[in-house]
C-alpha cells in the first residue's frame, strides 16, 4: 500500500495504474516514518504524517493474580498487605479473604480505593497497573 497526497488529502492505494495516474496528476508519495504499532498510532494530521502514543484503556476488571504481580513488579506487595492486616473486623474478613482468594478485581472495588486513599499508589498509578496486569494476563495463558 502506497499513501499519496494532493492538496492535503490523502489517498491509500495499492493499484499500481492508479498510483500511477495519480502522480502524473500531481499526487505525491508520502510514506509512513517508522513506528512502533503496539505502542504508537500514526495519523496524517495538518498535512504531515504524525505519531502519537497509543492509549490503552482502563480495564474494568483484572485477574487478581496479575494485579499481586504488578503489586511485586513495584514494591508495593508488602505495603497492601500491611493494610489489609491494619483493617477493623469486619473489613479485614472480607478485604483478607478477596486478597487470598479473589479471581478477578475491579476498578471501582473498595480495595482499589483503600489503596489509593492510603497513599500507597495514586489513581493513576492504579490506571497503570490495571493496564500492565491487562496485559501480562493476556501475555500468559
Amino acid at each position: 500500500m502506497k499513501f499519496l497526497t494532493y492538496e492535503c488529502q490523502l489517498r491509500a492505494e495499492t493499484d499500481p495504474t492508479v498510483i500511477e495516474t495519480l502522480t502524473r496528476k500531481g499526487w505525491i508519495e508520502v510514506p509512513q516514518p517508522q513506528y512502533d504499532p503496539n505502542t504508537q498510532i500514526c495519523i496524517w494530521e495538518n498535512c504531515q504524517w504524525v505519531i502519537k502514543p497509543l492509549i490503552i484503556p482502563v480495564p474494568d476488571q483484572i485477574a487478581f493474580w496479575a494485579f499481586r504481580v504488578q503489586l511485586k513488579f513495584i514494591n508495593k506487595f508488602d505495603d497492601v498487605q500491611n493494610l489489609i492486616d491494619s483493617l477493623q473486623q469486619p473489613d479485614q474478613t472480607v478485604v483478607s479473604t478477596q486478597w487470598e482468594y479473589g479471581n478477578f478485581l475491579k476498578r471501582n472495588d473498595f480495595l482499589t480505593y483503600l489503596i489509593i486513599n492510603n497513599n500507597i499508589v495514586t489513581s493513576d498509578e492504579m490506571d497503570d497497573i490495571f493496564r500492565q496486569a491487562e496485559i501480562l494476563s493476556l501475555t500468559i495463558q
